[in-house]
């Protein structure tokens, strides 16, 4: 058994999941509508532009935390952001089980000291 021959066969079922569809059509949906289109890539600007301090050691301003903190409340409350939102944590929380499925597996092989 190839480890890797695996991987990409996982990596099919995924693209394949209901979870992984889901999330296609929800961001085909917020394409289609110019103003959610913009508002996700309005939000995605600023959320790259906070998590680029934080990878630098740097903290973000309150103001730049508060303001995405806003921008997610209005982006829930319209009904197609809110569905992507959605779809996208579903298949979030399915590439985080796989993951911690993989890691507590690996781990038992690894040294550790008791």
């Amino acid at each position: 058994m190839n480890p890797y021959d695996k991987a990409h066969e996982l990596a099919r079922e995924i693209a394949r999941s209901t979870e992984c569809q889901a999330m296609l059509q929800a961001k085909e949906a917020v394409k289609a509508d110019a103003g959610a289109s913009r508002m996700m890539s309005d939000f995605e600007a600023k959320q790259k532009a906070v998590y680029a301090l934080m990878q630098a050691g740097q903290d973000p301003l309150p103001e730049q935390v508060d303001e995405l903190r806003t921008l997610m409340e209005i982006m829930r409350q319209n009904t197609i952001l809110a569905a992507y939102l959605q779809a996208d944590a579903r298949l979030g929380q399915l590439l985080n089980d796989v993951q911690r499925i993989i890691i507590d597996a690996v781990s038992a092989t690894r040294w550790e000291e008791s």
